[in-house]
């Protein structure tokens, strides 16, 4: 008698992450990823002791995806940060979903989209938090339009508008 295949962590992981891609985390169960990967709800539970316990590991996963459109070795401006950020949730809908309506996480609240604003107006303080708290409302709503595929816009029409409101938030700020 053959070995049984032994199933690895990290292929449960990666196909885990494939079905929130493929089909949303709704569907993220042991009975599906059993399936896709050929075999029994076993070795997912010999792995994880819960779904919860996978579930975190899939986030993970997705933010690394989610980091690779915003990270960069060079400096990025606060509308590139943005347009990586409604990139991804065109892209990676699922993902998106999972990560920043699901979990709630908030990219743009604090970190890196932060200090690039600072950067680019020269604001600081609570003045640049508002401003930020502000606009990343607008860059949220715009991401989750077109994740939801309720928007569905061309990625030059989404700069103009982000533009726009980014301009109209510097005049009220007093900023040229």
């Amino acid at each position: 008698m053959p070995p049984k295949v032994k199933i690895s962590r990290e292929e449960i992981i990666k196909t885990a992450v494939l079905i929130v891609k493929t089909s949303g985390v709704n569907e993220l169960n042991a009975r599906n990823i059993a399936t896709k990967l050929g075999c029994s709800t076993q070795p997912i539970f010999s792995n994880f002791q819960t779904m919860d316990e996978l579930k975190c590991e899939v986030v993970c996963e997705a933010e690394k995806i989610y980091q690779q459109y915003v990270a960069n070795g060079s400096y990025f401006s606060y509308k590139e940060k943005a347009m990586a950020y409604i990139s991804f949730a065109k892209q990676e809908k699922n993902l998106f979903k999972l990560l920043f309506l699901e979990e709630g996480q908030s990219d743009f609240i604090n970190g890196e989209p932060l200090q690039a604003l600072c950067m680019d107006t020269g604001l600081s303080g609570d003045t640049a938090q508002l401003f930020n708290l502000e606009m990343w409302a607008f860059v949220h709503g715009l991401a989750v339009m077109t994740a939801n595929a309720s928007f569905p816009l061309h990625d030059t029409v989404i700069s103009r508008i982000f533009d726009d409101a980014y301009q109209g938030l510097k005049t009220r700020f007093n900023l040229r």
